[in-house]
């Protein structure tokens, strides 16, 4: 496995693509990433979650991960090592902002889940970014000497430790929360019986009668409808990517064998996997074939 290494204190790039450009790897430093636009699976430590714009991640050193793009993607990332925070803690003028960036990127509770943020803190996060990310676009050299910078990275984190406060607050909640629901069905989209109505409802605690009635008001489809198009999606994608067999596909998703997945895709698709893959090829490569 690649282990990415850097040397600056801190280096940010920004770049959009539709397919990621590095395999499954870690890094030596730390990193912030936000999503401007775009939407797919972030793997951290072999656990998935899915992104969409305005998402936020964290990752620690030796933190595995790779993004699975279903949608062109517009990524910032924010690198650093250890020694751009050699305080810690930023103080202010009326009072102190307890934050240790490093403490906060190295909660795994981070990694396990997505940061959650309410609508105040999307649209402060992504003004600060949109910042970042001009600043970063006239200045790149001077990057690492940015008081500027400094202290809009230190927002962000000031806004991730107010939703991470949130997020405590909101758990003792027993309301059927969209976010937390949606996100438990895609990292669990490969395991079937997980994803049932009636292991849902238990696990959110609401009747399983209840659950279909509003999850069909709530996203105008039913959950069989939903679950169906964000698997294809994703069979979609590694097909085009090319990176598995289709029997390798069917093994991930846990269909039972690749004659039923041949037979799952055809019925929802109208055409096999294999055609799919050769209506998908890139023009030239087919070409070149």
């Amino acid at each position: 496995m690649n282990k990415l290494k850097q040397f600056q204190s801190l280096v940010i790039h920004d770049y959009a693509e539709g397919s990621f450009h590095l395999p499954l790897h870690s890094h030596t430093y730390y990193e912030l990433i936000y999503i401007f636009s775009g939407r797919g699976e972030h793997i951290v430590n072999s656990i998935k979650n899915n992104y969409s714009r305005g998402d936020v991640f964290v990752l620690s050193p030796n933190d595995e991960h790779y993004f699975d793009i279903v949608e062109h993607t517009h990524f910032i990332f924010i690198k650093f090592t250890e020694s751009y925070f050699e305080e810690g803690i930023l103080n202010t003028d009326s009072s102190p902002i307890n934050i240790s960036p490093i403490e906060v990127m190295r909660k795994k509770i981070l990694k396990e889940m997505k940061i959650t943020l309410n609508d105040t803190q999307k649209i402060f996060m992504k003004n600060v970014m949109d910042n970042i990310a001009l600043y970063n676009s006239k200045f790149s050299s001077t990057i690492e000497r940015s008081s500027i910078i400094h202290a809009h990275i230190f927002v962000v984190f000031s806004i991730i430790q107010e939703a991470m406060s949130n997020k405590i607050i909101s758990s003792k909640n027993q309301e059927l929360d969209k976010d937390s629901l949606i996100s438990f069905i895609h990292q669990n989209i490969y395991f079937p019986d997980k994803i049932k109505i009636n292991v849902l409802s238990d696990f959110f605690n609401i009747s399983a009668s209840y659950f279909s009635i509003w999850f069909k008001r709530n996203f105008n489809m039913n959950l069989t409808q939903y679950v169906n198009d964000y698997k294809l999606e994703l069979i979609k994608n590694r097909i085009i990517a090319g990176r598995k067999s289709i029997k390798g596909i069917s093994e991930e998703f846990n269909f039972s064998d690749a004659s039923y997945f041949t037979r799952y895709f055809k019925n929802h698709t109208g055409m096999t996997p294999s055609k799919f893959k050769k209506n998908n090829l890139p023009r030239n490569k087919e070409e070149g074939d």
